[in-house]
């Protein structure tokens, strides 16, 4: 161990070795994490053996250049500088369940060790958000987006009901479902792919057609739900929350508040459903209630 000129402790991130501290007994709490010569040669080692297979539906749902290639160019320059081997898959315009297959094959058929997932509708990702899916080392692990219409939720459920398949749970409807919380990364029932990381290797417990058009209900309900079945883990990165056309984490709440008020003020709530009994009590009958107050949802109050 040395010392150095830095103030407090300086650990190495993975191992936890330390790998120098100041001579100040003051700074003793004060620790910083770098990698050690034996772990970063590990990583990299590691790393050199990775085939990433960036693969994007692309049906030009936002045309804006600025928002989806921004957030493409991020993640190929992460991967250029860590010396991971990665190439490209843009199925345009095509029935999503071919497109999907489409994409597993190419990588299959080309040696990928993984495939990142990507929608065409997503922005925001940030330098190192890749490096984050790949360090969490899962099978199936995604970024969290947040759905784009009404209630706006976060895309990482688990099931109220776990011998509920995840068909049933959209056929009974949004309360058969309840978002996660927390930090990092997190076992889920269900996500969605709108910057998913998968490792090849789940494939082979798979068998052809991976996505079935002939199933009724949504792709990511159908394979997250043929996950469980096969004993795969779905993850989330909490730390990695991307946009969603116009849905931020940021501006989420009021864009929850705004629509419920809407929908309560134009009369468009079934009186008899789970969501008007939700509604009602934080906004009032006719959205009016407390109007100049920002209501918070169950996860954001």
């Amino acid at each position: 161990m040395k010392n150095f000129s830095g103030h407090g402790i300086l650990i190495c991130s993975k191992c936890r070795k330390v790998l120098a501290q100041c001579r100040c007994p003051s700074h003793d709490k004060d620790v910083r994490e770098t990698l050690c010569d034996e772990c970063s040669k590990d990583l990299q080692e590691k790393l050199s053996k990775l085939k990433i297979l960036i693969a994007c539906p692309t049906f030009a749902l936002d045309p804006n250049p600025g928002k989806w290639l921004g957030s493409l160019l991020t993640i190929v320059l992460d991967l250029h500088k860590m010396g991971i081997a990665f190439g490209f898959q843009f199925p345009y315009r095509k029935n999503i369940y071919n497109a999907e297959n489409q994409i597993i094959q190419k990588a299959l058929t080309n040696s990928y060790t993984h495939i990142l997932r990507l929608d065409d509708d997503v922005w925001g990702i940030k330098p190192g958000d890749v490096l984050k899916l790949i360090a969490a080392d899962k099978d199936f692990i995604s970024a969290v987006m947040y759905i784009r219409g009404f209630p706006f939720s976060r895309c990482a459920f688990k099931k109220v009901d776990p011998k509920m398949s995840l068909l049933d749970c959209e056929r009974k409807g949004r309360f058969a479902l309840e978002e996660i919380e927390g930090d990092g990364v997190q076992p889920v029932d269900l996500t969605a792919f709108p910057f998913t990381l998968f490792k090849t290797t789940i494939y082979d417990k798979m068998t052809f057609p991976y996505f079935d058009d002939k199933i009724k209900g949504s792709t990511d309900g159908q394979f997250c739900q043929k996950c469980l079945d096969l004993g795969i883990q779905p993850y989330v990165h909490m730390d990695i929350q991307i946009n969603h056309v116009d849905v931020t984490p940021w501006n989420r709440l009021f864009l929850y508040n705004s629509e419920a008020r809407r929908l309560l003020m134009t009369k468009q709530v079934d009186p008899t459903s789970d969501i008007y009994k939700t509604l009602v009590p934080l906004f009032g009958e006719d959205g009016t209630k407390d109007l100049y107050r920002l209501k918070g949802t169950k996860h954001d109050e």
